[in-house]
């Protein structure tokens, strides 16, 4: 099912590089939205590297409560304690500076809240990417590669939207469709 709706989506991107009103998953970024959008998700990446060498060396803190050997989670929560209040302004810096995001114009404060939200998922999807890749690769990779997996996620809804979608119908429809259909549902 999911290669079929990402074969659609291939033909789709496709043909619209041929016709002027086929839905395409290409963004647009000025040159002012993509160097905030990178001067922010680099501040996050930074900290986030930073960081990351400090919580190790916090970890084996003999002060700690808490035996790493026995008790790691525990352990990596106490390293961690100073850094995710400056971790979480810096991620919503991020989730506010994605050109995508910018150019969604809510109709009602229904979709002003969906786009809150929408900003809030994109905050902890940064911090996720940066902590899997943090030591692989290279920040402008990583947001790259953020900036990717957002357009995927959202551009035929937003592109749907300015063509006149109800956006919270649509959820809401989706939702009953998924809570109605138990062949979606993950076994117990």
């Amino acid at each position: 099912m999911i290669r079929l709706l990402l074969l659609v989506l291939l033909v789709l991107n496709l043909q619209g590089k041929e016709k002027e009103h086929v839905l395409t998953i290409f963004v647009p970024i000025g040159k002012s939205q993509k160097a905030q959008f990178f001067k922010a998700f680099e501040a996050l990446y930074n900290y986030m590297q930073k960081s990351s060498a400090k919580i190790d060396n916090d970890i084996n803190d003999p002060n700690s409560p808490n035996d790493p050997d026995t008790a790691y989670l525990p352990a990596l929560t106490w390293a961690m304690r100073h850094y995710t209040d400056a971790s979480i302004p810096l991620a919503k810096a991020v989730g506010q500076q994605v050109p995508l995001f910018q150019e969604f114009k809510p109709k009602n404060t229904r979709e002003e809240l969906f786009l809150a939200h929408v900003k809030d998922m994109a905050m902890f999807n940064a911090l996720d990417l940066i902590v899997v890749d943090l030591l692989e690769k290279k920040e402008t990779f990583i947001a790259r590669e953020f900036l990717h997996i957002n357009a995927w996620l959202y551009v035929p809804l937003f592109n749907a939207h300015k063509l006149g979608l109800d956006v919270i119908a649509y959820l809401k429809q989706l939702h009953r469709i998924f809570s109605k259909n138990t062949d979606l549902h993950c076994p117990p």
